[in-house]
């Protein structure tokens, strides 16, 4: 009588958990993506990265998608500036937006 022995299997990896909300935004000749489990928080993580542009030279325009739906949002540079200037220094405006973009895509 033989007995069988198990082969130890690799334990697969678990593949990181994808984000609901993808937001990617170019401006001035930068591009900045993230994503995120609800919009505020993506819109959050552009404020405060380095790529934030303090002042819009160029177009500003805004790809964002719930996985499902896709918008795209392209604000010019007058109304760019007015946005940025309003979201990097009140956060209820930031939330106000995001809520806005939200909304969008449903």
């Amino acid at each position: 009588m033989t007995t069988k022995t198990k082969k130890p299997t690799k334990k697969t990896k678990k593949a990181p958990k994808k984000p609901k909300y993808r937001l990617e935004v170019e401006v001035n000749g930068n591009k900045f993506e993230t994503g995120a489990e609800d919009m505020e928080t993506a819109l959050s993580e552009f404020v405060e990265s380095p790529e934030f542009p303090l002042g819009a030279k160029t177009l500003a325009i805004f790809r964002y998608s719930d996985g499902k739906i896709e918008r795209i949002k392209v604000l010019h540079t007058p109304e760019a500036r007015r946005l940025f200037k309003i979201i990097s220094l009140k956060p209820d405006a930031l939330a106000v937006y995001a809520k806005k973009l939200t909304e969008d895509l449903a």
